[in-house]
Parts: structure tokens; sequence; C-alpha cells
């Protein structure tokens, strides 16, 4: 995996940027490459731009 998907590689794959709560993660069961959301830093992310009031 690190072979594929190696930064700055030439033959490396280059994987478009993801918002702030997705990361990619490699299920090795399924090889294959997934998005995983995390639902509590989008949460957190909304409270520290509007507020505890959300406005």
């Amino acid at each position: 995996m690190a072979a594929i998907i190696e930064p700055g590689s030439p033959g490396g794959l280059h994987l478009p940027m993801l918002p702030y709560y997705q990361e990619y993660a490699y299920d090795p069961a399924a090889k294959t490459l997934v998005v995983v959301e995390f639902p509590a830093k989008k949460q957190q992310r909304e409270q520290e731009t509007t507020g505890p009031l959300g406005l």
C-alpha cells in the first residue's frame, strides 16, 4: 500500500483532497481503499464556527 500511495512519488497514486471530517483508510479484508467519515469532527467544527447557540 505504501508503494502505491507514496507522497511525491512520480508513479504514485494522487488522491483527491477530502473534507476535514473524512479520511482515507485501507480495508485489508476487502483489499480496497475506503473513505471513513468522522461525524464527531464535523459536529465539533460546526460548533466552533457557529457557537453554542448555533448562530
